[in-house]
């Protein structure tokens, strides 16, 4: 799975979320295409409240592929009395009136199972379930989506599995599992996150340049598990 970036632009500074319990499933209510950016520049232009751009963390298109909105991280603005705690997930389309086609259900899935494998605690809500709204509409495949991304991919075993020992060998979308304990390198003044021993984590960006700007020095081929943390190199991590 790979999660665009459009580099969007906020009004102000984003919030960090003090807990993250809650995965909020959304539609946009609306059966024409809308672009990522299309959807924050709405928010961006509304004059009855506040907003500091898109309020979702998360958006998946009809085609499958799925866009950042805020930082995973960020207290989004898409779900009242529920954003402190809560990441937000918008899918484009009008699911009263529509339903979903087979590539972006299995792009939900996936990134629902990413989000899970970031907070696993999480309780996955309809946005009709915590506010008074008719979201994410009554043909959206909700209860299906959500057994599918709990389940464990059953794959045979493999005899043996070579180590990564270089960026190089992993591409962004690859799960992979932390086979020492190390820290990763901080920036942007976000706290550091250390990734011990058998966690799993998705790879969302691979820089390959040896003067990526982080605070503290890193080695060429800077793996990234989200947008504020990241691996000093690829040692550590085997693909499965």
């Amino acid at each position: 799975m790979e999660i665009k970036n459009a580099n969007l632009k906020f009004k102000g500074a984003l919030t960090k979320r003090p807990s993250t319990t809650e995965i909020v499933l959304h539609h946009t209510a609306v059966t024409v295409k809308q672009s990522v950016e299309i959807i924050h520049n709405y928010y961006l232009n509304r004059t009855d409240d506040n907003f500091l751009g898109i309020g979702y963390n998360f958006y998946v298109r009809k085609d499958g592929t799925v866009w950042q909105g805020r930082p995973v991280w960020a207290q989004g603005g898409h779900c009242f009395y529920h954003n402190h705690k809560s990441v937000g997930i918008c899918f484009e389309g009008d699911f009263d009136r529509e339903t979903m086609n087979d590539k972006q259900y299995k792009a939900g899935v996936e990134l629902i199972k990413y989000v899970l494998s970031l907070y696993p605690n999480c309780t996955i809500y309809k946005h009709k379930q915590l506010n008074n709204t008719a979201c994410p509409g009554k043909n959206f495949p909700f209860d299906k989506m959500v057994k599918a991304s709990k389940e464990k991919a059953q794959s045979a075993p493999k005899k043996e599995t070579a180590q990564a020992s270089s960026s190089a060998e992993l591409k962004v979308g690859d799960k992979v599992k932390v086979t020492a304990n190390y820290a990763a390198s901080a920036y942007d003044n976000k706290a550091p996150y250390s990734a011990s021993k058998g966690s799993v984590r998705y790879i969302l960006k691979i820089y390959k340049g040896a003067n990526y700007p982080y605070r503290i020095g890193v080695k060429k081929g800077v793996l990234t598990n989200d947008n504020t943390s990241g691996f000093a190199n690829a040692k550590g991590l085997k693909k499965v």
